[in-house]
Protein backbone atom coordinates (compact mmCIF):
# COMPACT_ATOMS: atom_id res chain seq x y z
CA UNK A 1 0.00 0.00 0.00
CA UNK A 2 3.03 2.43 0.68
CA UNK A 3 4.78 1.48 -2.41
CA UNK A 4 1.28 2.40 -4.07
CA UNK A 5 0.91 5.57 -2.60
CA UNK A 6 4.70 6.95 -3.45
CA UNK A 7 4.09 5.89 -6.83
CA UNK A 8 0.89 7.84 -6.92
CA UNK A 9 2.87 10.92 -5.45
CA UNK A 10 5.32 10.52 -8.32
CA UNK A 11 2.90 10.27 -11.22
CA UNK A 12 1.09 13.54 -9.81
CA UNK A 13 4.46 15.58 -9.27
CA UNK A 14 5.22 14.41 -13.22
CA UNK A 15 1.89 15.55 -14.13
CA UNK A 16 2.19 18.72 -12.40
CA UNK A 17 5.66 19.29 -13.93
CA UNK A 18 4.34 18.58 -17.18
CA UNK A 19 1.59 20.98 -16.99
CA UNK A 20 4.33 23.67 -16.29
CA UNK A 21 6.78 23.07 -18.72
CA UNK A 22 4.29 22.89 -21.81
CA UNK A 23 3.33 26.37 -21.41
CA UNK A 24 6.61 27.45 -20.65
CA UNK A 25 7.48 26.19 -23.76
CA UNK A 26 4.49 27.35 -26.16
CA UNK A 27 5.70 31.00 -24.59
CA UNK A 28 9.08 30.56 -25.68
CA UNK A 29 7.91 29.33 -29.37
CA UNK A 30 5.35 32.13 -29.46
CA UNK A 31 8.62 34.80 -28.55
CA UNK A 32 10.68 33.34 -31.73
CA UNK A 33 7.64 33.39 -34.21
CA UNK A 34 6.74 37.20 -32.24
CA UNK A 35 10.82 38.10 -32.78
CA UNK A 36 10.87 37.20 -36.45
CA UNK A 37 8.03 38.56 -37.36
CA UNK A 38 8.54 41.87 -35.69
CA UNK A 39 12.55 41.81 -37.45
CA UNK A 40 10.73 41.93 -40.67
CA UNK A 41 8.04 45.12 -39.66
CA UNK A 42 4.78 43.60 -39.53
CA UNK A 43 5.17 44.28 -35.75
CA UNK A 44 6.35 47.53 -34.29
CA UNK A 45 8.78 48.51 -31.64
CA UNK A 46 11.48 46.22 -29.94
CA UNK A 47 11.21 43.20 -27.75
CA UNK A 48 9.91 44.84 -24.60
CA UNK A 49 6.68 45.87 -26.77
CA UNK A 50 5.90 42.89 -27.58
CA UNK A 51 3.76 41.98 -24.83
CA UNK A 52 2.36 38.72 -25.57
CA UNK A 53 0.29 37.77 -23.06
CA UNK A 54 -1.61 40.85 -23.34
CA UNK A 55 -5.38 40.37 -25.00
CA UNK A 56 -6.07 42.23 -28.06
CA UNK A 57 -9.18 44.14 -28.94
CA UNK A 58 -10.86 44.18 -32.41
CA UNK A 59 -9.11 48.25 -33.13
CA UNK A 60 -5.61 46.45 -32.10
CA UNK A 61 -5.96 43.55 -34.12
CA UNK A 62 -6.96 45.89 -36.84
CA UNK A 63 -3.88 47.40 -36.75
CA UNK A 64 -2.25 44.18 -36.82
CA UNK A 65 -3.82 43.31 -39.89
CA UNK A 66 -3.52 46.48 -41.80
CA UNK A 67 0.52 46.84 -41.07
CA UNK A 68 1.32 42.90 -42.19
CA UNK A 69 -0.85 43.85 -45.32
CA UNK A 70 2.02 46.73 -46.03
CA UNK A 71 -0.86 49.25 -46.00
CA UNK A 72 -0.46 50.91 -42.96
CA UNK A 73 1.15 54.26 -44.99
CA UNK A 74 -1.63 54.40 -47.02
CA UNK A 75 -3.99 54.24 -44.16
CA UNK A 76 -2.61 56.48 -42.04
CA UNK A 77 -2.14 59.17 -44.91
CA UNK A 78 -6.10 59.64 -45.50
CA UNK A 79 -6.88 62.92 -44.99
CA UNK A 80 -8.74 64.22 -42.09
CA UNK A 81 -11.85 64.77 -44.21
CA UNK A 82 -12.08 61.44 -46.01
CA UNK A 83 -11.84 60.18 -42.59
CA UNK A 84 -15.04 62.50 -41.05
CA UNK A 85 -17.04 61.30 -44.17
CA UNK A 86 -16.58 57.48 -43.79
CA UNK A 87 -17.11 57.61 -40.10
CA UNK A 88 -20.29 59.38 -40.07
CA UNK A 89 -21.73 55.84 -40.98
CA UNK A 90 -20.12 54.38 -38.28
CA UNK A 91 -22.30 54.23 -35.41
CA UNK A 92 -19.88 54.19 -32.49
CA UNK A 93 -17.28 56.17 -33.71
CA UNK A 94 -17.00 57.71 -30.27
CA UNK A 95 -15.79 54.51 -29.10
CA UNK A 96 -12.61 54.84 -31.11
CA UNK A 97 -9.73 55.86 -28.88
CA UNK A 98 -7.93 58.52 -29.67
CA UNK A 99 -4.35 57.70 -30.70
CA UNK A 100 -1.93 59.90 -31.84
CA UNK A 101 -2.78 62.31 -34.56
CA UNK A 102 -6.40 60.26 -35.07
CA UNK A 103 -4.53 57.16 -36.57
CA UNK A 104 -7.34 54.91 -34.71
CA UNK A 105 -9.87 57.11 -36.69
CA UNK A 106 -7.91 56.39 -39.94
CA UNK A 107 -7.38 52.56 -39.47
CA UNK A 108 -11.04 52.09 -38.61
CA UNK A 109 -12.22 54.68 -42.04
CA UNK A 110 -9.45 52.53 -44.23
CA UNK A 111 -11.03 49.47 -43.16
CA UNK A 112 -14.54 50.35 -44.14
CA UNK A 113 -13.99 52.13 -46.75
CA UNK A 114 -12.45 48.90 -48.46
CA UNK A 115 -14.73 46.49 -46.54
CA UNK A 116 -12.29 44.75 -44.58
CA UNK A 117 -14.67 44.64 -42.03
CA UNK A 118 -18.45 45.43 -42.38
CA UNK A 119 -18.29 45.78 -38.44
CA UNK A 120 -20.45 43.38 -35.55
CA UNK A 121 -24.14 43.87 -37.01
CA UNK A 122 -24.90 43.12 -40.37
CA UNK A 123 -28.40 44.03 -39.83
CA UNK A 124 -27.89 47.81 -39.77
CA UNK A 125 -25.39 48.02 -42.97
CA UNK A 126 -24.85 50.22 -44.68
CA UNK A 127 -24.36 51.75 -41.33
CA UNK A 128 -21.31 50.17 -39.45
CA UNK A 129 -20.93 49.60 -36.08
CA UNK A 130 -16.90 48.58 -35.31
CA UNK A 131 -16.79 47.90 -31.68
CA UNK A 132 -13.27 48.82 -31.63
CA UNK A 133 -12.77 48.43 -27.78
CA UNK A 134 -14.46 44.68 -27.65
CA UNK A 135 -12.55 41.57 -27.65
CA UNK A 136 -10.93 39.98 -30.45
CA UNK A 137 -11.80 36.49 -31.70
CA UNK A 138 -9.39 34.41 -33.98
CA UNK A 139 -11.84 34.51 -36.64
CA UNK A 140 -12.58 37.93 -36.56
CA UNK A 141 -8.70 38.63 -36.76
CA UNK A 142 -8.28 36.24 -39.46
CA UNK A 143 -10.47 37.92 -41.73
CA UNK A 144 -8.72 41.34 -41.54
CA UNK A 145 -6.12 39.36 -42.48
CA UNK A 146 -6.87 37.69 -45.41
CA UNK A 147 -9.16 40.48 -46.79
CA UNK A 148 -6.61 43.28 -46.46
CA UNK A 149 -3.10 41.75 -46.68
CA UNK A 150 -4.37 38.79 -49.09
CA UNK A 151 -6.63 40.03 -51.38
CA UNK A 152 -9.78 37.45 -50.13
CA UNK A 153 -12.43 39.89 -50.13
CA UNK A 154 -15.17 36.86 -50.01
CA UNK A 155 -13.97 35.48 -46.74
CA UNK A 156 -16.62 35.64 -43.76
CA UNK A 157 -16.25 34.79 -39.90
CA UNK A 158 -18.63 31.45 -40.94
CA UNK A 159 -15.76 30.38 -43.64
CA UNK A 160 -13.06 31.96 -42.36
CA UNK A 161 -10.90 28.97 -41.00
CA UNK A 162 -11.57 26.69 -44.05
CA UNK A 163 -10.68 29.24 -46.43
CA UNK A 164 -7.60 30.75 -44.10
CA UNK A 165 -6.45 26.50 -43.88
CA UNK A 166 -7.06 26.24 -47.68
CA UNK A 167 -4.83 29.19 -48.12
CA UNK A 168 -1.73 28.11 -46.12
CA UNK A 169 -2.54 31.06 -43.43
CA UNK A 170 -2.81 27.68 -40.38
CA UNK A 171 -2.88 24.89 -39.98
CA UNK A 172 -5.73 22.80 -39.49
CA UNK A 173 -4.67 22.98 -35.83
CA UNK A 174 -4.08 26.41 -35.57
CA UNK A 175 -7.60 27.02 -36.73
CA UNK A 176 -9.30 25.02 -34.04
CA UNK A 177 -7.36 26.57 -31.38
CA UNK A 178 -7.66 29.88 -33.10
CA UNK A 179 -11.05 29.86 -34.66
CA UNK A 180 -12.75 28.76 -31.79
CA UNK A 181 -11.15 31.56 -29.29
CA UNK A 182 -13.25 34.78 -28.95
CA UNK A 183 -9.84 36.87 -27.03
CA UNK A 184 -6.54 36.17 -28.91
CA UNK A 185 -3.96 38.02 -27.42
CA UNK A 186 -0.87 39.35 -29.19
CA UNK A 187 1.31 35.64 -28.71
CA UNK A 188 -1.88 34.16 -30.88
CA UNK A 189 -1.96 37.42 -33.05
CA UNK A 190 2.30 36.69 -33.91
CA UNK A 191 1.75 33.21 -34.28
CA UNK A 192 -1.45 33.33 -37.10
CA UNK A 193 0.61 36.51 -38.54
CA UNK A 194 4.06 33.97 -38.71
CA UNK A 195 2.57 31.25 -40.27
CA UNK A 196 0.93 32.77 -43.18
CA UNK A 197 4.18 34.91 -44.04
CA UNK A 198 6.03 31.46 -43.92
CA UNK A 199 3.08 29.80 -45.88
CA UNK A 200 0.22 31.90 -46.70
CA UNK A 201 -0.97 32.38 -50.35
CA UNK A 202 -2.83 35.27 -52.04
CA UNK A 203 -5.90 35.40 -53.86
CA UNK A 204 -3.42 36.23 -56.67
CA UNK A 205 -1.40 32.81 -56.42
CA UNK A 206 1.53 34.78 -55.06
CA UNK A 207 3.11 33.87 -51.78
CA UNK A 208 2.35 36.50 -48.57
CA UNK A 209 5.91 36.94 -48.26
CA UNK A 210 6.89 37.30 -51.58
CA UNK A 211 3.63 39.99 -52.08
CA UNK A 212 5.37 41.67 -49.24
CA UNK A 213 8.42 42.11 -50.51
CA UNK A 214 7.72 43.20 -53.81
CA UNK A 215 5.34 45.97 -52.82
CA UNK A 216 8.42 47.83 -50.50
CA UNK A 217 7.38 46.79 -47.43
CA UNK A 218 9.76 44.05 -46.47
CA UNK A 219 13.20 43.74 -47.74
CA UNK A 220 14.32 40.60 -48.79
CA UNK A 221 17.31 40.98 -46.78
CA UNK A 222 15.30 40.94 -43.79
CA UNK A 223 13.08 38.35 -44.44
CA UNK A 224 16.45 36.14 -45.02
CA UNK A 225 18.04 37.29 -41.84
CA UNK A 226 14.88 36.55 -40.08
CA UNK A 227 15.11 32.79 -41.74
CA UNK A 228 11.63 33.38 -43.58
CA UNK A 229 14.14 33.07 -46.61
CA UNK A 230 16.78 29.98 -46.96
CA UNK A 231 19.18 30.21 -50.03
CA UNK A 232 20.64 27.28 -51.24
CA UNK A 233 24.02 27.71 -53.51
CA UNK A 234 23.42 26.18 -57.16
Amino acid sequence: MKVLKKLIVIILIIVLAASMVIPALASAENMAEALKIQAIGLMAGGAADLRLDECLNRIQGLTFAIRAAGEEAEALSMSSSEVDSILADVIDRDSIPDWANGNAQRYVAYAVKHRYTLGTDVTILPKVKFGPMDPLSGNAFLVFLMKSGMGYKDVTTVNIEKRAVDAGVVTPSQADKYGGNNNINRGDAAGILYNAVMNGVTASGKTLLQSLIDSGFVRRQDALNAGFIIETIG
